[in-house]
């Protein structure tokens, strides 16, 4: 016959067991999960900044010991590109290679010739830069220092409309003979053309432009109404005066006031 009944003493024996299998287990510590040590990540130190990186502005230029300084002129090296120009005119750019273990930089231009002259010689003292080299026989040094903002040259202060204020020719004034009618203008354009207004019967127009290293205008007429004329600028304020240079206006001095409106 089956017997389904449980033996009393093997019951007794099972829960004496669990109990103390219980508080063995309670006793024992939990382990624990290792922990994977992080190693420390190396900071990566970035490469040293190249030394002629920047805006720079020309403050001195010699060759062979004459100065020979060209008017705002500046140059904008980024990471191998380089533009550069005069004034607020950008007319040169390409890329350009330096040399750590020679301190020389090479300038290579897309728009211009080939420079047959080779590299640069770069010396830092400060914030300032010089490069050095020798074209056809003669040193030439060039002096730089940082800049932030376009300089402005003198043809970019020049341009817009200016009217007579006075005319002066070997010291006598002479405006009233000059410009009678109170009509005398004249107009500098961006696109490098000029229109002046002799009086209220004449007008001629024609090119500008300014010299490199010093601030002359030179005026050529269209039809060649009159000679070409050379002229010193100074500006100061809403005022420009202009000394004649060239021989067939090289006595006259004219004054000019900057206007936004016509003679009328």
């Amino acid at each position: 016959m089956l017997n389904f009944r449980p033996d009393l003493r093997v019951c007794v024996g099972f829960l004496i067991f669990f109990s103390i299998f219980s508080d063995l287990s309670a006793q024992t510590p939990p382990k624990k999960n290792p922990q994977k040590k992080t190693s420390a990540k190396k900071a990566v130190k970035p490469p040293p900044p190249i030394p002629v990186d920047g805006f720079w502005l020309v403050t001195k230029v010699t060759v062979g010991g004459k100065e020979l300084t060209p008017v705002a002129r500046w140059f904008k090296l980024t990471t191998g590109k380089q533009v550069s120009g005069n004034g607020w005119v950008q007319h040169s750019f390409g890329t350009y290679k330096f040399d750590p273990k020679k301190s020389e930089v090479t300038f290579i231009t897309t728009n211009e010739p080939d420079d047959e002259f080779g590299a640069f010689k770069v010396e830092r003292k400060g914030p300032l830069m010089t490069w050095s080299r020798t074209e056809e026989g003669e040193a030439v040094i060039v002096e730089l220092k940082p800049i932030t903002e376009l300089p402005m040259s003198p043809s970019d202060v020049a341009k817009g409309l200016w009217i007579l204020e006075s005319a002066v020719e070997r010291d006598v004034n002479i405006t009233k003979q000059y410009d009678p009618d109170h009509k005398h203008f004249l107009f500098i354009r961006w696109d490098r053309q000029y229109v002046r207004q002799i009086n209220a019967h004449e007008r001629i127009s024609g090119y500008w432009f300014f010299d490199a290293h010093r601030p002359e205008v030179t005026f050529i007429s269209e039809n060649r109404e009159q000679e070409d004329e050379k002229w010193a600028v100074t500006i100061e304020g809403q005022k420009m005066t202009m000394k004649g240079s060239s021989e067939n206006v090289q006595s006259m001095v004219l004054t000019y006031v900057r206007a936004t409106d016509f003679p009328k």
